[in-house]
């Protein structure tokens, strides 16, 4: 079975069950501390207090509960986004509100970069990893949203699709440059200075000179 047929079983799958929330969480924390590799499910399983076979019934393979952990860590990034900006009416607030969400929840969750570092690394097999799932099933609204501003003379008019991957690729890059040279500090606390530059650049313009 490839790495992208273990990850659709878990890709969709229904409300996880206390039980199995444990066990995902647990092993969220394994999988980042220890890597992959190093990982052993019996040391998952004598943290909660249960036999390695609960685990194995319910993510057959150690391959499969790593992708279940990705899987449930980037349903929580979006819900946290969704949360943060569903309820803003003003489309520019909303979308502020969700670079910010992004940028908080990591700094909430520093692990959950090792999980996508671990899965770019272990499963080179796969077409496309769970964030870049994730980003292309959540992307539209967004499109939509440029959409709308544009057809407002609020952004200059090019395709949608452009500005929501120019936008994702800078707060990915953000994230990892953030992650990799140990900045002090959180992240969240640069989400105004990279709205600023992401919405102004960084030219004045002619007559500013």
């Amino acid at each position: 079975m490839t790495t992208d047929s273990v990850h659709a079983a878990y890709q969709h799958q229904p409300g996880i069950n206390p039980r199995e929330e444990e066990i995902l969480t647990e092993s969220t924390r394994a999988f980042a501390k220890f890597g992959f590799r190093s990982t052993d499910v019996q040391v998952i399983a004598d943290l909660l207090g249960i036999g390695k076979g609960t685990i194995y019934r319910a993510f057959p393979s150690k391959q499969a509960l790593f992708l279940a952990c990705a899987e449930r860590a980037m349903t929580r990034l979006r819900d946290s986004i969704q949360r943060a900006s569903v309820d803003i009416s003003d489309p520019v607030e909303r979308l502020k509100a969700a670079i910010r969400a992004y940028f908080e929840f990591f700094d909430e969750n520093p692990e959950l970069v090792e999980l996508i570092i671990q899965e770019r690394s272990e499963f080179k097999d796969r077409a496309k990893m769970t964030y870049f799932e994730h980003r292309d099933r959540s992307v539209q609204p967004w499109n939509e949203l440029f959409a709308t501003l544009a057809s407002q003379g609020k952004v200059r008019s090019v395709e949608p699709e452009k500005i929501t991957d120019f936008i994702s690729q800078q707060l990915y890059g953000k994230l990892f440059t953030h992650y990799f040279t140990g900045q002090k500090g959180a992240l969240a606390e640069d989400a105004d200075e990279v709205i600023d530059f992401l919405f102004h650049g960084f030219m004045l313009e002619p007559d500013e000179n």
